[in-house]
């Protein structure tokens, strides 16, 4: 039997589903949630216009034989689909057809909310994944989920994250390897032929020399150049290198 949930319901699904969105800033805990007594579709999320919501089987959840462990990993697992649905996840993670829902995209958005990555439920895989009942509510408050808000950051740099680590390591390499007026930092001076003057306020790591760079023009609006359509201000004067 459930250790912290006794018998599970919709609400209390929902309490898991608040919990992972606390960590990932989206709101599948909004959406409506439905239940029925199948074993052969322990849960799915539809992105159909008409029907956007999660399913569970309540008849999985609640079988004694069902381990606190493998009710959480399907809840997740169906937040994952969702993940990939709410951050659009596959223009930057395509994957190939036949694979269908359960491709590089979903497999990404399972390590985010910390799903196990297999297409289909296997009880065999939680034989071993028993839980106390601290466990099973530190699991249920996903108090192992890194926070990180995927969506604010696609939208903001149109990128996959990097490890803070890598990020580290390519802007060491830019810093020594590009030319002054090829290279961003917070507080630079910049000209953007088309919008005008603005300031740097925040840089992004990309490879083969090149810099994603967030600007604050003179008229309050924010946007994203590449670092080559841009200059920067030097000493008073625009540098001109990148357009010679």
């Amino acid at each position: 039997m459930s250790t912290i949930t006794k018998e599970w319901t919709i609400e209390k699904i929902r309490k898991v589903l608040a919990a992972l969105d606390k960590k990932t800033g989206l709101k599948g805990a909004e959406l409506p949630i439905k239940t029925g007594n199948a074993y052969h579709r322990l849960g799915y999320f539809s992105y159909k216009p008409e029907d956007v919501c999660f399913y569970f089987s309540l008849a999985f959840m609640n079988n004694p034989r069902t381990k606190e462990t493998a009710a959480i990993d399907v809840i997740r697992h169906e937040y994952a689909h969702y993940y990939v649905w709410a951050t659009n996840l596959t223009k930057l993670i395509p994957h190939q057809a036949h694979v269908w829902h359960h491709g590089e995209d979903w497999k990404y958005a399972c390590k985010m909310v910390g799903a196990d990555p297999i297409r289909c439920h296997d009880s065999a895989n939680f034989k071993d994944r028993d839980v106390d009942e601290a466990g099973a509510a530190a699991l249920a408050a996903a108090e192992d989920v890194q926070e990180f808000n995927m969506l604010a950051h696609i939208k903001k740099w149109n990128v996959l994250p990097k490890p803070k680590e890598e990020c580290e390591r390519l802007n060491r390499w830019l810093k020594e390897h590009l030319p002054a007026g090829l290279y961003f930092e917070v507080g630079d001076e910049v000209l953007q032929r088309e919008k005008g003057f603005g300031s740097v306020i925040d840089t992004y790591p990309e490879y083969n020399g090149r810099q994603m760079v967030m600007i604050r023009f003179e008229d309050g609006h924010e946007e994203v150049f590449g670092n080559r359509f841009i200059m920067k201000v030097l000493n008073g004067a625009i540098d001109f290198t990148q357009y010679k």
